[in-house]
């Protein structure tokens, strides 16, 4: 069975029975897709910047709309503006702007199914343990990690040394207080955009978490102070050595 009927058979498990095995099935299987996304202008001629076509629903929420190939249907969109995005990296831009984007319509001219921010994060937390609910706002306490899981700082530096998009990296553990527990978390100075970084680099980390431990990938901005988290770098770009 291939990775579209596949999704819509468990699809539809879960939206007949709603137990827990069968939104496993949907949430894994929605992970795995691959779509077929219109772009606003038909290309992609700035790199780094995004610009995907907009459906409202008649709720007046805004989706991007997907489909399974090129053989759907389309509605007004032609093909020669579709661009076969991964959905998971297709879903970091729902979280990036998810004050604007309410999530991915699956063939929303079909049998849509509507994958809001709520399907997002949950499908993240089942498949690789992450969250994708951005930092921001209330009382966070950050902590250096007493522990690693043996590799992972190894695999991390590996990865970014061949990556030169990424400036610096720092790793820890960040608690939003009274909120969750404490988790492990990367915070990233980089080029470009989180579709093109963070899926690989989660697809790292997701290799060492145990079963129920959950990480966050989050990027630096320029409000955030470097110097409170200085002790956690581990990558610097023009570094040659590990830093501990």
């Amino acid at each position: 069975m291939d990775k579209i009927s596949a999704f819509l058979e468990a699809y539809k498990h879960y939206i007949k029975n709603d137990d827990t095995e069968s939104k496993i099935d949907f949430l894994k299987g929605l992970y795995e897709l691959e779509l077929i996304v219109p772009m606003q202008d038909g290309n992609d001629e700035h790199k780094g910047q995004v610009s995907f076509a907009l459906i409202v629903s008649e709720d007046e929420r805004k989706f991007i709309p997907a489909f399974f190939n090129s053989n759907s249907n389309l509605g007004g969109f032609s093909k020669e503006s579709l661009r076969r995005i991964p959905y998971k990296e297709l879903k970091h831009y729902v979280v990036d702007f998810k004050e604007k984007v309410h999530g991915i319509a699956i063939e929303p001219f079909g049998e849509p199914i509507l994958v809001d921010f709520n399907i997002i994060e949950a499908a993240d937390k089942c498949v690789t343990g992450m969250s994708v609910n951005p930092t921001a706002g209330g009382k966070v306490r950050l902590s250096l990690p007493k522990h690693l899981p043996n590799g992972l700082k190894e695999a991390l530096v590996g990865h970014f040394e061949k990556n030169i998009n990424i400036e610096k990296a720092w790793l820890l553990y960040l608690e939003h207080i009274g909120l969750q527990k404490p988790h492990l978390t990367l915070i990233l100075q980089f080029h470009g955009t989180k579709m093109e970084v963070f899926p690989n680099i989660a697809e790292i980390i997701k290799n060492y978490m145990k079963a129920g431990e959950s990480f966050e990938l989050v990027k630096k901005d320029n409000a955030m102070d470097e110097e409170s988290i200085a002790p956690a770098l581990i990558f610097e770009r023009g570094k040659n050595v590990l830093l501990s």
